[in-house]
């Protein structure tokens, strides 16, 4: 027979809200600073030799490059119409479009790295994550400054198309 002591079904104590324990978060997070990290490495590698290996008429290393262009040509429309709404405008789309080019590419390299950050203050602000930190800033730093040379030099223009 049971007693008290032994009923498996008793609660004892105050029973406290299930939650998502902050390991299973800090782990998503870890991943995506990982698969981050990687991307940065992909791209600053391949996007130098992306004028060489083609496909038909695709450059086959620079699909590599597609999310990077998509948030570069989302940037640079919200650059433009902010122009043309403050009365910044040259009157004509070429001068708007080369004077936000460099904004644009600028708010492309560094989003995701700040998106990335926040979760990463948010779900594990211990001092021990800011190595995962410094190697996404490492590595997106390499990334920022290969994709800005090859932006300037090449003359395969992966960041002057639009997506819209």
């Amino acid at each position: 027979m049971l007693t008290d002591h032994d009923h498996p079904y008793k609660v004892t104590g105050h029973a406290e809200p299930v939650t998502q324990r902050p390991e299973h978060r800090s782990g998503l997070c870890t991943w995506l600073s990982q698969m981050l990290c990687l991307y940065y490495v992909a791209s600053a590698v391949t996007l130098p030799f992306a004028n060489r290996i083609w496909f038909g008429e695709i450059p086959v290393l620079a699909v590599i490059q597609l999310p990077k262009t998509f948030l570069k040509s989302l940037f640079q429309h919200a650059f433009l119409w902010f122009v043309r709404s403050t009365g910044l405008s040259q009157g004509s789309f070429s001068p708007d479009y080369m004077a936000t080019h460099p904004w644009a590419m600028a708010a492309m390299s560094i989003t995701p790295l700040i998106v990335l950050i926040i979760l990463i203050r948010l779900t594990r602000p211990r001092p021990l994550h800011s190595r995962v930190i410094m190697y996404t800033v490492t590595l997106a730093a390499v990334d920022t400054a290969v994709t800005f040379w090859f932006d300037s030099t090449s003359a395969l223009s992966l960041y002057t198309g639009s997506w819209f």
